[in-house]
């Protein structure tokens, strides 16, 4: 049996609070859609007529959703009860999921330099050079770098990238993540889109390169240095890989802290 008002579905435009009654939008197979469930779903951005348009749209879904669904029971009755116990599982990970995800919100782990240098020493070979890697850096900038600046740039010292941040932080200048790492593809198609050629071959004993191009607002000036060169097999530095070595430890101490919470709930029922 088939119900539905398209003045009901007009009236989804307005408040609900505007109406005495949740009124029945569609009925099909024995189910109801009322007008509170339809407005619920209706984006906000949407007035008017699109808002409308939506709002039958859902309905004529909901419709269609229903009559199969009504059908397929009676074609597979023994499947229902396969797809409850699976809806049933899958509701039980999900409160699970929940659960951890608002103890975790709560929690706040820290995790010290020796942590992380400990890690990296366990697991060395995981972070070995699977080809040949360049380590460098990449600055423009609307003022001109001077001598000791440019002398930074192929420079591996924290106190030297320091200085270059500073640097680009008082002149407006943009630098590349100190731990920019590049394959020798990716350097030449670097090397294309700067006008340099043959990056690859660059290393640090060569000095950096620095030109100046002409930019829209006015001239901008471009420095590239390669601090590192590291050969398939060698170890990848520790301030490379310190950042993921950090999330790779708070996702270890955050599963240890929910197995230990969870242990104790089983503990506790005896199981």
């Amino acid at each position: 049996m088939k119900k539905c008002w398209a003045s009901s579905i007009i009236s989804l435009t307005l408040p609900l609070s505007a109406c005495t009654s949740d009124p029945t939008i569609a009925e099909e197979a024995g189910q109801q859609l009322l007008a509170s469930e339809v407005a619920a779903v209706v984006p906000a951005e949407l007035a008017g007529q699109d808002s409308a348009d939506f709002a039958q749209q859902y309905v004529e879904n909901w419709r269609r959703e229903v009559l199969l669904a009504a059908h397929a029971r009676s074609l597979l009755p023994d499947v229902s009860e396969k797809i409850r116990a699976r809806m049933q599982a899958q509701a039980r990970r999900l409160m699970i999921s929940e659960m951890q995800q608002h103890l975790l919100a709560s929690q706040q782990f820290r995790i010290d330099d020796q942590e992380i240098l400990h890690y990296y020493q366990q697991h060395i070979d995981a972070y070995r050079a699977s080809n040949v890697l360049f380590l460098y850096t990449y600055i423009h900038s609307p003022d001109p770098l001077p001598p000791d600046v440019l002398a930074l740039l192929c420079s591996q010292a924290v106190a030297d990238h320091i200085r270059l941040r500073e640097w680009c932080s008082i002149h407006k200048a943009e630098m590349e993540l100190p731990s920019a790492l590049a394959t020798a593809t990716q350097l030449r198609r670097i090397g294309e889109q700067t006008g340099w050629t043959d990056l690859d071959r660059l290393s640090s004993q060569h000095g950096p390169l620095y030109k100046s191009s002409y930019a829209p607002a006015g001239m901008r000036y471009h420095a590239f240095g390669i601090r590192l060169r590291l050969a398939p097999g060698e170890r990848l530095p520790l301030a490379m890989v310190r950042a993921k070595i950090k999330r790779n430890l708070l996702d270890i101490k955050a599963r240890d802290f929910i197995r230990a919470y969870e242990k104790k709930i089983l503990e506790d029922a005896q199981l």
